[in-house]
């Protein structure tokens, strides 16, 4: 599952944490965003289970970013809104 423009991971804790089972990918074009994010992740125990990268929803490719070659959900919490 990927989130894209995902901040501070709010909601991709909040999934990883309702669907142990998957894995969770989230990227943001703020690397302030994802500092404070990968603390999040961390002080939830989530490391293994959510991936974070620095990238523009622009042009993003999640082999490059992941080494994932497809995704089954992708989804975008405040991105239009922000």
């Amino acid at each position: 599952v990927l989130e894209i423009g995902c901040g501070t991971a709010r909601n991709l804790i909040v999934a990883a944490k309702r669907f142990p089972e998957a894995r969770f990918f989230g990227f943001d074009i703020s690397e302030a965003m994802l500092e404070t994010a990968r603390a999040s992740v961390e002080k939830n125990g989530l490391s293994g289970k959510v991936t974070l990268a620095q990238a523009d929803a622009g042009a993003f490719d999640v082999q490059r970013l992941f080494g994932v070659e497809q995704l089954d959900r992708v989804f975008m919490s405040y991105t239009l809104s922000m």
